[in-house]
């Protein structure tokens, strides 16, 4: 996906990413990684997680985020990215 239409202008990390999640989503394929970009890689860096990285097996991730499926986990570091930076 990144091929595609990461290199147009404008596009970014966060929309090749949620273009690739719906695509998959329509055709029964989820992650099975969490995919790091801009919001995702700050809530990893906030938990002292491999930030540079592309992506994140499960397994690396605090026992805390386990129950959840790749893609909620990867809501989860966007969304509260900044209160994981003060709660650390």
């Amino acid at each position: 996906m990144a091929s595609a239409i990461g290199v147009l202008h404008g596009i970014g990390e966060l929309t090749v990413y949620d273009t690739a999640l719906r695509i998959g989503a329509k055709l029964g394929l989820l992650p099975k990684k969490v995919y790091l970009h801009a919001g995702t890689r700050a809530g990893a860096r906030a938990l002292g997680l491999n930030w540079k990285a592309t992506s994140l097996a499960v397994r690396e991730l605090p026992s805390e985020l386990l129950t959840l499926t790749p893609h909620e986990i990867e809501d989860c570091l966007c969304i509260f990215k900044d209160k994981l930076k003060r709660a650390v």
